[in-house]
């Protein structure tokens, strides 16, 4: 039996060994398990399955679909509309997908009302758990690191002055995207001319609220929502895109690069000035509109900073990523024209406690690596206790 899925492998060989994993998994509880197989369905098509289970009881036989996905990236709603299509076909009891990685929200919603179980990195590891046979088999997710907290859980305690009701350690979830970004240098002093360069560019990610962070000595700071974040009108979306390939326009001129009407290019900009997103500089009688593109050569990522660790922490609370790669890419590659080249998934440790003042309840934020108070991230961790996301 293959041991899990292994860091030096090919992305094929760590499918069929997750694969594997999971037919011996279903095997060990005494379904009848077929590995690799192909299924005819009512509509005639045949369909290639990963792992199919059944399970014999007295009055009906259940029919299990399974399919596993060795990803580093989250898993979005595309797969699991079409395991939802396969298992309605063939006209099996349940489908589950099977990840090492995560899901993303619109892939959870999708999964609801429908017999399809979601089995993300964390699940599996804990069913895995649950089964001496299991137990001792390395998971290895070969994409994800973790830090070690800097600073003891009774020096995070003295930085708090009020009662403190309830406690945790707090893994936070980044993604730190690696690629290459094009930016133009400006050379010469009486003549400029400017000429283009790669640079190689590593860029943090809030993977929980999706936004462009950087790693400051004060703690991590959001520089700007990625933009599935910015719920931009279609308009808003492109006039923004057009601002940030071509440069400062006037209205005249942004509606000539779209074929679009000046009331309707006006209409996009305002909206855009109305979010902060945009800047205006007036020259004579024009107004010009550029777009306030933050420069990601001069952010700071993690990995520069911290060592990282192999893999996921063993004790607090693990946050899971709410934003795909999908979300990064048309960020980063339509307003920065960034070629990712890589992406990390890290966990960051916060101390977060639940304390009273004057009465009232409120939340209390550490940053275990900088060892200080991170009042950024309170009203963050506050929505997460109040959901329910973490219980002090």
């Amino acid at each position: 039996m293959g041991k899990g899925v292994i860091v030096e492998m090919s992305a094929y060989e760590k499918g069929v060994e997750l694969e594997k994993l999971v037919y011996h998994l279903f095997l060990s509880k005494g379904y009848d398990v077929k590995h690799n197989v192909k299924l005819k369905g009512r509509s005639g098509v045949e369909h290639q399955v990963d792992v199919y289970a059944e399970y014999s009881a007295p009055l009906h036989v259940s029919r299990i679909i399974i399919e596993c996905k060795a990803y580093d990236k989250p898993i979005d709603k595309d797969v699991v509309m079409k395991l939802i299509q396969v298992v309605q076909d063939v006209g099996a009891d349940r489908g589950i997908l099977v990840t090492t990685s995560y899901f993303t929200p619109d892939a959870e919603s999708t999964a609801k009302g429908y017999p399809i179980d979601l089995w993300d990195y964390i699940k599996l590891r804990e069913i895995l758990s649950e089964i001496q046979e299991f137990r001792e088999i390395p998971l290895i997710h070969e994409n994800v690191f973790y830090i070690k907290p800097l600073m003891a859980l009774e020096e995070a305690r003295d930085k708090i002055k009020e009662t403190i009701l309830g406690e945790k350690i707090v893994y936070y979830p980044y993604y730190e995207v690696s690629g290459q970004l094009l930016i133009m240098l400006t050379e010469g002093f009486l003549r400029k001319k400017e000429r283009e360069q790669l640079r190689d560019v590593k860029v943090l990610i809030d993977a929980y609220t999706g936004a462009i962070v950087d790693n400051s000595r004060s703690g991590i700071s959001p520089i700007m929502p990625l933009l599935t974040n910015l719920q931009l009108s279609r308009d808003e979306l492109e006039a923004l895109k057009t601002l940030a390939k071509v440069g400062s326009l006037s209205v005249p001129a942004l509606a000539s690069q779209l074929s679009w009407s000046e009331a309707k290019a006006r209409k996009a900009i305002q909206g855009l000035v109305a979010r902060g997103l945009v800047k205006t500089t007036k020259v004579e009688r024009t107004t010009y509109y550029s777009f306030i593109k933050p420069k990601l050569e001069e952010l700071t990522p993690l990995s520069t900073q911290v060592t990282l660790l192999k893999g996921e922490p063993k004790d607090g609370v693990l946050i899971k990523p709410t934003i795909s790669q999908t979300d990064i890419e048309n960020s980063l590659e339509s307003l920065w024209d960034l070629k990712i080249n890589e992406q990390k998934l890290i966990y960051y440790p916060y101390y977060v406690s639940k304390i009273s003042r004057k009465g009232v309840e409120e939340i209390r934020a550490i940053d275990l690596v900088k060892k200080a108070l991170e009042e950024k991230m309170q009203r963050v961790f506050s929505q997460m206790v109040f959901s329910g996301t973490i219980s002090l």
